[in-house]
């Protein structure tokens, strides 16, 4: 379980009786059931960042929703008090904004290192490549 980038390719949404009553029981509207196409069983899911195709994987449901039962939403309404939406928003972003850091900072390094080979070197040309 994770946070994942729909495929379109890979994933299919469909609206299902059992993700409109989780909606409707947890008061939150962004559940929905999906099928994965490769591995052939239906999941759970929670729209992060509907606009962007990420979402948050919550339960396998089977190959063909068995595991859609009273159990999964007695579990689903004991872990939801902990966590909201916005928490879980709040962690995408950040981990975006780490990654964006870090890939700056590689950047920033491999500069430095460009800089000082052509420095050597006495060229315009840029040295290294990569």
């Amino acid at each position: 379980m994770g946070i994942f980038r729909m495929r379109s390719d890979e994933h299919v949404v469909r609206e299902t009786p059992f993700a409109d009553f989780l909606c409707r029981h947890l008061r939150e509207p962004g559940f929905f059931t999906g099928f994965n196409v490769v591995a052939r069983r239906w999941f759970l899911g929670l729209w992060v960042r509907k606009d962007q195709g990420l979402a948050q994987d919550i339960d396998d449901l089977g190959a063909n929703l068995e595991l859609a039962d009273r159990d999964l939403v007695k579990m689903l309404e004991r872990t939801r008090e902990g966590v909201t939406k916005d928490d879980l928003k709040r962690h995408v972003c950040l981990t975006e904004k780490k990654a964006l850091e870090f890939e700056t900072q590689q950047a920033q390094e491999f500069q430095e290192v460009q800089d000082w080979a052509q420095k050597r070197s006495g060229s315009n040309i840029p040295v290294l490549m990569g």
